[in-house]
């Protein structure tokens, strides 16, 4: 039942900041401005993303011009590799659980007495 609604969690909470990074490289390629409202909050959200990844890829502080941001897509990756190292981690977790659970399933059908 977890594992049901773990998966399709982890992957939208993946998937949101990744596709709001990709979108804000995007509009970074192209030159959108940071004073059109939407493309404002697209801005604003990823920035705490981004921010970190300024230090070691730092642009320009304009957007009324076409830069390649790559920091966004620095900070995209990181969030997608984290996304699949949790992804890794649970499925370890719910193997190890099953088969603890099996193992003490086949005793009692053994007749044995669980540990």
């Amino acid at each position: 039942m977890v594992k049901r609604i773990a998966v399709p969690v982890l992957w939208v909470v993946t998937g949101l900041p990744v596709t709001l990074l990709a979108v804000r490289s995007g509009m970074r390629a192209v030159g959108v401005r940071d004073d059109i409202p939407i493309p404002a909050l697209i801005y604003e959200w990823s920035a705490p993303l981004v921010k970190p990844f300024y230090a070691l890829f730092p642009v320009s502080d304009r957007f009324d011009y076409p830069a390649v941001e790559v920091a966004s897509l620095a900070a995209a990756g990181t969030v997608l590799a984290l996304g699949l190292a949790f992804y890794v981690l649970a499925l370890l977790v719910a193997g190890l659980m099953e088969s603890r659970h099996n193992r003490g399933h086949n005793r009692r059908v053994q007749g044995l007495r669980p540990r």
